[in-house]
């Protein structure tokens, strides 16, 4: 049994994240694919491909594998662009997470505009309330063209009223 993280204001289990507060990179990854069905992206050397750029939804070639390289990551964007991480679903599919923290009511204007600029490069997001990594919530990024993507899309215009 986990212990419950005092760091959290009703004390819930801090999934994939220890009270320390890094993460338990096996029960992330459990948690990723029995709650979403997502396969954590490896580099060649079996690491995990971390802070990876959202351009890498869209272009396999991307200017770089490193988000702190990525015109995204902009202060402007920053808490919600933040433990990014690809995955992969049944399909092949690739799914960027980002797994912000803090307040999700406090980074409203942020999300829109990161939204925005996603929207122009073709990328949906969508939201789930519930985070492995910790006590937090988890965005996805999935490319418009992938079913993930339309899901994802679908929501969002309905979110806007589209």
């Amino acid at each position: 049994m986990k212990t419950l993280n005092p760091n959290h204001p009703l004390g819930r289990q801090p999934y994939g994240a220890g009270a320390q507060g890094y993460p338990d990179m096996d029960v992330w990854d459990e948690c990723m694919l029995e709650w979403f069905g997502l396969t954590p992206v490896r580099d060649a050397e079996g690491e995990y491909l971390r802070s990876v750029c959202p351009h890498h939804l869209i272009d396999e070639n991307a200017h770089s594998d490193n988000l702190l390289e990525c015109p995204l990551n902009d202060s402007d964007f920053w808490p919600v662009i933040d433990h990014a991480r690809l995955w992969t679903n049944e399909a092949g599919e690739r799914v960027l997470t980002v797994e912000p923290w803090g307040n999700p009511f406090d980074m409203v204007v942020k999300f829109a505009a990161l939204e925005k600029e996603l929207d122009l490069l073709g990328i949906a997001t969508c939201f789930e309330g519930r985070s492995p990594y910790g006590a937090s919530f988890v965005l996805f990024l999935a490319a418009d063209n992938t079913e993930v993507g339309q899901r994802a899309r679908a929501r969002s215009n309905r979110r806007r009223g589209a």
